[in-house]
């Protein structure tokens, strides 16, 4: 602010800024270089930080910025092998522009803009799920090759802290994609538990495998989104506790169904750690939501693992 002491130099600036980023956005200029990409989207996760929300939808071509910045961010998504480190910058923005909403003023032009940014942020959500629940068969796939990113704890963390504002601001519609995911998981994990032994066989091992990492990713998804949902917010629409009770029972149905495999087998057959991780993650942020603290406690579980 203070080499542009006032809001005309602000806005030059800022619309300046705003053309360079569509230029580069709509021919992906010099982003084949890894860098130039892992700084760009650093670029993008702090743009909102810089400058007021009410500033971005007054620049010229802000629709147009929005739309490029979410095919920008679905793309990066489903390319996850080449940019992990850089996932949790684009979930920055969406969640910061998001978060903004309520405070831009209607004479600031922002109401007029929502409706690109909902259709926006459903794409960038819908995407980011997708693509990590597919980045299970890529990782197995590979057979070690690609690194996989349940593995880094710290970029995971980062990721989970991002989601429940992005998800939360179109919850229902989030909520009933996550349920299209879970579902059908869930359904094939209980049919190849029914033919699946501790000594195989090894195609129905490879199918839980896959099956577990999945549900590890959706499970991680709704303690996150869970843990973004505070009693007392006055922004928290009417309802929301009936979707969080939707989420949760297929949660609650999943770690009973790991109990009942584990007991029946005398502690033979168990689900990988990481699956146990994810619903000690989900017990955590329902615990501290539902149970533990009066009006909610807002906020994500402090660790991974606990």
């Amino acid at each position: 602010r203070s080499l542009l002491p006032t809001d005309k130099d602000r806005g030059v600036f800022l619309q300046r800024m705003m053309s360079g980023i569509r230029e580069v956005l709509r021919d992906r200029t010099g982003l084949q270089h890894q860098d130039n990409y892992h700084e760009f989207c650093r670029l993008l996760g702090r743009l909102k930080a810089n400058y007021q929300l009410s500033e971005l939808v007054r620049t010229e071509g802000y629709v147009e910025w929005l739309e490029l910045a979410s095919a920008f961010s679905v793309q990066s998504f489903q390319q996850w092998q080449w940019s992990t480190n850089s996932v949790h910058y684009l979930l920055a923005l969406w969640g910061r522009l998001v978060a903004a909403v309520p405070y831009v003023r209607p004479d600031a032009g922002g109401r007029a803009h929502l409706p690109a940014l909902q259709a926006c942020v459903q794409n960038v959500v819908r995407a980011y799920i997708k693509a990590m629940i597919d980045s299970v068969e890529v990782v197995l796939m590979s057979d070690g090759a690609v690194e996989d990113p349940l593995d880094d704890e710290g970029s995971l963390r980062e990721q989970l802290d991002r989601l429940p504002v992005i998800c939360r601001f179109q919850y229902e519609s989030a909520a009933q994609y996550i349920l299209s995911l879970f579902d059908p998981a869930m359904a094939a994990y209980q049919e190849v538990l029914s033919v699946l032994t501790p000594e195989g066989p090894a195609e129905a091992m490879r199918r839980a495998e896959a099956l577990e990492g999945q549900l590890t990713w959706l499970v991680y998804i709704v303690g996150a989104v869970i843990g973004g949902y505070s009693l007392t917010d006055a922004q928290a629409l009417e309802g929301e506790e009936a979707i969080d009770a939707g989420l949760s029972r297929r949660v609650l149905q999943l770690a009973q169904g790991v109990d009942f495999r584990l007991s029946s087998t005398g502690g033979r057959a168990k689900c990988q750690e990481r699956l146990e991780l994810a619903l000690l993650y989900y017990m955590q942020t329902f615990r501290r939501q539902y149970l533990n603290a009066p009006g909610g406690a807002g906020g994500g579980a402090d660790g991974l693992r606990g």
